[in-house]
């Protein structure tokens, strides 16, 4: 067989490339303490894939309280605030280190808390006079920069009053509000949010009121201050930046259409539909969150009367995650509801969520596909054996070549294979 191999494939053959790849799988995340009541939700992880953060079920206080989760550790509660409720962790910067939330008060209103290993959960200080309660739902790599929305009396284009708006925090100004898209309607209270930041906390993106009270994808940076992303809908439908590259180049999000909401995608200016999965009811979607170059985006898509989780990649488009691991034989997911997709790590390969498992409980769980599914056997290089494991499972008609994801192991999989492999993945 290797005398088939293409001359233009054999020019990369003697070179591999590292890429950190993992084996698929499937991985419950249990429970806070290690017993028997599962409850809980996912809503984020380390860019190096090695912690997720969300909320578990404390059964001894009866209280939803912030976790970490690390492998062999599994959920550990951050810590608590007397006068709260529950509590929830959203997001952790890029080795763990650095863990944002915000904890319910018994009285009501939001306490935002940023959690380190050396200081623990510590409420966030230097809040303005007027801002009476926050969520942070983002943190940036270095865990200097936070971002979410704030709760107050406001300036608003329409005057001041109880809203709510997107803020930025730093150790050395604390928390600064920055309001909103300019002529933003009357009416509404909840004004912006803020959802995730860049790697060096320069651009923040979100969503924001506009004009016509509808939703707006927006990007901010210092310098230029609220720039409206536009939606696929254009102004008149609702739309929201949801996740946002390293570098700041590439948004994602959701915009609606005629046709129902889609998973989006904006790069230089542009947005991209990244589609939906098929549905005989109407089809709708919407993207989460991006790897580290924004290549690798997940979301949800309706499928039936619920959602499911999906992965989209920049080569092979948006496939269903449950019906992908089930192809390559990953047998833990059956009777799974992956319902929402929180999070993806850096490169890509680790995927979060939470959803109902095969007993019905809410319960977090962790994903692993492999970033390239062009490393066949799945050892972190790309190299001949690679190519014959491809070509052993497509002369086989195995789901594990199905490179498109169209549930087909045709023609079309061996071209995207060698035009991937040839790329480099």
């Amino acid at each position: 067989m290797r005398s088939f191999v293409p001359a233009a494939v054999w020019v990369l053959l003697c070179a591999t490339a590292s890429l950190a790849q993992q084996a698929p799988g499937f991985e419950a995340l249990g429970s806070l303490g290690g017993g028997s009541t599962v409850a809980s939700s996912v809503q984020g992880i380390s860019r190096d894939g090695r912690v997720i953060v969300g909320s578990a079920l404390n059964t001894a206080q009866g209280r939803y309280e912030p976790v970490r989760w690390t492998a062999g550790a599994g959920f550990a509660s951050l810590g608590f605030l007397t006068g709260h409720a529950s509590g929830t962790a959203y997001d952790v910067n890029e080795d763990g280190s650095v863990i944002v939330g915000s904890l319910t008060r018994t009285t009501g209103g939001y306490t935002a808390f940023r959690w380190t290993a050396s200081d623990g959960l510590k409420a966030l200080t230097g809040l303005p006079s007027n801002v009476t309660g926050s969520i942070p739902y983002a943190v940036n790599r270095d865990g200097t920069v936070l971002a979410g929305v704030a709760y107050g009396t406001l300036s608003t284009s329409q005057g001041t009053r109880s809203a709510s708006q997107v803020f930025l925090w730093t150790a050395a100004q604390g928390m600064v509000v920055l309001g909103e898209l300019p002529n933003a309607c009357a009416g509404e209270t909840d004004r912006s949010y803020g959802m995730d930041l860049s790697d060096d906390g320069s651009v923040l993106v979100g969503y924001s009121r506009s004009g016509t009270c509808r939703l707006e994808a927006f990007r901010w940076t210092l310098a230029g201050g609220f720039t409206t992303l536009g939606g696929l809908g254009g102004p008149s439908m609702n739309s929201a930046a949801e996740g946002i590259s390293g570098d700041g180049s590439v948004v994602v999000g959701w915009g609606v259409t005629t046709g129902g909401s889609r998973a989006s995608r904006w790069v230089d200016g542009q947005i991209q539909d990244l589609g939906a999965l098929p549905n005989p009811t109407g089809r709708a979607s919407a993207a989460t969150a991006c790897n580290a170059d924004g290549r690798v985006v997940v979301g949800t898509s309706r499928v039936g009367a619920a959602n499911t989780g999906f992965a989209w990649y920049h080569r092979y488009g948006m496939y269903d995650l449950q019906a992908r691991l089930t192809a390559l034989g990953v047998h833990a997911v059956a009777g799974w509801a992956l319902t929402n997709i929180t999070g993806v790590s850096g490169d890509g390969s680790v995927i979060v969520g939470w959803g109902r498992d095969p007993q019905g409980r809410s319960s977090g769980f962790r994903i692993t596909l492999p970033a390239c599914p062009n490393d066949a056997n799945y050892d972190g290089s790309l190299d001949d054996t690679d190519y014959f494991e491809f070509l052993n499972a497509f002369f086989a008609n195995d789901p594990a070549a199905d490179i498109n994801h169209d549930n087909v192991v045709d023609g079309a999989d061996f071209e995207d294979f060698v035009a991937g492999f040839v790329a480099g993945c």
